[in-house]
């Protein structure tokens, strides 16, 4: 087994992709005979460790291989090339391991490591076909965006377009690489602000991303605005909705106060309170938002709140009951039970009924 790790940084929601290209040679498996078919199994587990040790993500991925041809299980020329996509959420630098396991023959396994010391960041995923785009994600007025496709087609095409007119078109030279054709190219914005395409062609498809080109005031005004409307865990009702009212540059002054004076380790650059705090926002958002943002759901705001629980015991499937669910937070002598008595997804807060409104008493910033 021949392998790389890949490591695409997501700003959004620091998400970090890890891009995977392996080799399979036919030698390396065992082929059984089904009719007129030679089969094989195996399996692929990447494991992703920090850079303490400890486990922080992977997955296992089931692949066969079929052919009619004997020969080829016996030729160590024959190859089979994939990509392999793995997200992992807040990885900063750490250990990537790839494990190859012939699931018909179990003696046969792969190991390769890689230590990640850093990761770039590129922006949005796209796909289309056997291809796929990555694009950064800031579109500011006549900025450069970076434009990255691993594919197997060879002729693959970026255009930018108005609403109406095509404005440019970019033709990628591709680099070979493990059987992808691998691009980058630089694309010019305009200078006007507005929604505008990026259209991505391949020989066999074609696909158009849409991309809203802002002033960067108006982004962060309108970042800002979202950020201070999720401290209301930590900011009062009353001083919160008068924050809201006031213009960017004031808002920003209030957030970067109101968290220097919790930041536990003012001497440092990171804030871990607020670090800690948006994640938790954010991981709600992206676990709990069944019906509304996460964050706002009863199931979120105790995880805002309290963060990870000790143990979740899941009841997803009742004959005789709704869905429903038990939070314990050990440490805090604290058990919540929430049931989704209208099986949309929506889990609210049965008991401890009332919590939701004395919840101060139980956080801490740090």
């Amino acid at each position: 087994m021949a392998t790389d790790v890949m490591v695409i940084r997501e700003p959004i929601d620091s998400t970090i992709l890890f891009l995977i290209p392996f080799q399979i040679n036919a030698t390396d498996l065992t082929f059984f005979r089904d009719d007129s078919v030679f089969n094989a199994a195996f399996k692929i587990i990447v494991e992703v460790q920090d850079d303490k040790g400890n486990l922080i993500g992977g997955d296992v991925w089931q692949k066969r291989w079929n052919t009619q041809d004997y020969g080829q299980t016996l030729r160590w020329s024959v190859l089979l090339e994939d990509i392999l996509l793995l997200p992992v959420r807040y990885f900063e630098r750490g250990l990537v391991n790839v494990i190859f396991v012939d699931d018909q023959s179990s003696a046969r396994i792969g190991y390769q490591s890689e230590f990640v010391e850093n990761v770039s960041s590129v922006g949005d995923i796209f796909f289309i076909q056997d291809s796929m785009l990555l694009i950064s994600s800031d579109f500011l007025p006549d900025s450069t965006v970076l434009a990255v496709c691993a594919s197997r087609y060879s002729d693959n095409r970026f255009y930018i377009s108005s609403k109406y007119t095509d404005l440019a078109v970019f033709q990628a030279e591709p680099r070979n690489f493990r059987g992808y054709q691998l691009y980058a190219a630089d694309i010019q914005l305009p200078s006007d602000t507005g929604t505008y395409y990026i259209r991505f062609a391949n020989n066999l498809d074609s696909t158009s991303i849409e991309i809203l080109v802002e002033d960067p005031y108006v982004r962060d005004s309108i970042e800002m605005e979202i950020k201070i409307r999720q401290m209301t865990f930590v900011v009062p009702p009353g001083k919160l909705s008068e924050i809201i009212r006031d213009d960017y540059e004031d808002k920003k002054v209030f957030f970067e106060e109101f968290w220097a004076l919790h930041d536990p380790s003012p001497n440092t650059e990171k804030n871990e309170a607020r670090d800690r705090y948006f994640r938790r926002i954010d991981f709600a958002n992206n676990m709990f938002g069944e019906t509304k943002e996460g964050w706002m759901t009863d199931r979120g705001r105790v995880y805002v709140l309290l963060g990870q629980p000790d143990e979740i015991e899941d009841y997803p499937f009742q004959i005789d009951s709704p869905p429903y669910q038990y939070w314990y937070y050990y440490t805090l002598g604290l058990k919540f039970y929430f049931k989704d008595e209208h099986l949309i997804g929506d889990y609210r807060l049965i008991s401890p009924s009332g919590w939701l409104d004395i919840w101060r008493d139980y956080f801490e910033f740090n």
